[in-house]
């Protein structure tokens, strides 16, 4: 089976979709329609803001009315080592032949360094698609210490603790 992924972003406070959230969808959109063999995608994304609905439901609620392919949601992960978890979790069982993984440009190297780590024999099976950037200088940069970091702890129990702590579900 060929299936595609779907990282979500962390909604905008008002339960808005992020500008990156938006290219992330087009671009699962625009490759399954140039990918016609894709069988099922898979939009991960907890509930990262108390007042907002799971991540994953407004990527559905958009997918489910542009592609017939069958969609399944991962509605527990708050971080992308989560996500990458319960996604394999989430597809045990499910013989895979090939996955793809949409995400932003600017993820694709961690994303690329966690899927080795958390889930290396799908790794070589696997395709990391990059949707449109929109960031500056320093989220690039900010994005350059997660990776570091991830080399450290690639489950991304320490930041998890961190930012819980910090931000409370915010």
């Amino acid at each position: 089976m060929k299936v595609l992924v779907l990282n979500t972003k962390k909604l905008k406070k008002d339960c808005s979709l992020d500008f990156e959230y938006l290219a992330r969808i087009k671009k699962t959109i625009s490759f399954c329609k140039e990918n016609k063999d894709i069988e099922l995608i898979v939009i991960s994304g907890g509930k990262t803001r108390a007042n907002c609905n799971y991540e994953c439901t407004y990527g559905q609620k958009v997918l489910e009315n542009t592609t017939n392919i069958s969609i399944k949601l991962e509605n527990k992960s708050k971080t992308t080592s989560e996500s990458i978890l319960y996604t394999k979790q989430l597809l045990k069982g499910v013989e895979l032949d090939q996955l793809f993984v949409v995400s932003n440009k600017k993820y694709l190297l961690r994303l690329k360094f966690m899927y080795k780590k958390l889930w290396p024999k799908m790794y070589q099976k696997t395709t990391f698609i990059s949707a449109k950037n929109h960031s500056n200088l320093l989220i690039n940069l900010l994005e350059l210490v997660y990776l570091l970091y991830y080399f450290i702890d690639p489950y991304g129990t320490t930041v998890e603790k961190i930012t819980k702590k910090l931000f409370r579900n915010s």
